[in-house]
């Protein structure tokens, strides 16, 4: 079996919540391969993909409905207007694929520009990060890596 069609494999697993101990440690292991062969340019601590999940957020009291453009385990950039200082701490809920309930996390403003901002997640839990990672490497094309 090809590294490629493994990972894949083990992929879906993660994203499923099906995956072993062992499993769970090998897709670590062959991301970290995957990562290791990028450019200094493309080089992050986590990838990211573009995949439309529904984002509660709220600022000051307030609840916002957002669209993220942008998803890692690291954290999450949505389109969302008005003013956030940066280093400013925030809860969002987020609605992921394969988990019955949204997930309320807390965030730091890392950036702002043009209408978005990037988050950093601060409080995600493993499973959860484990799961974000698998949905955005789904969308990776690993064999250009």
């Amino acid at each position: 079996m090809s590294t490629e069609h493994e990972f894949k494999l083990l992929n879906n697993k993660m994203k499923t919540g099906e995956a072993t101990e062992t499993e769970r440690t090998r897709w670590s292991e062959l991301k970290a391969e995957f990562l290791a062969g990028q450019t200094e340019n493309e080089k992050r601590k986590h990838q990211r993909a573009n995949i439309a999940i529904d984002v509660v957020f709220t600022n000051d009291d307030e609840l916002l409905r957002a669209v993220c453009w942008s998803l890692g385990a690291g954290g999450i950039g949505i389109e969302l207007d008005g003013e956030f200082p940066i280093d400013a701490e925030h809860d969002i809920r987020l609605t992921l694929p394969n988990i019955d309930s949204p997930v309320l996390v807390r965030v730091r403003v890392a950036w702002t520009g043009g209408g978005r901002v990037g988050f950093e997640f601060l409080n995600l839990p493993n499973e959860v990060k484990d799961h974000i990672d698998a949905l955005v490497w789904e969308e990776v094309d690993v064999s250009d890596l």
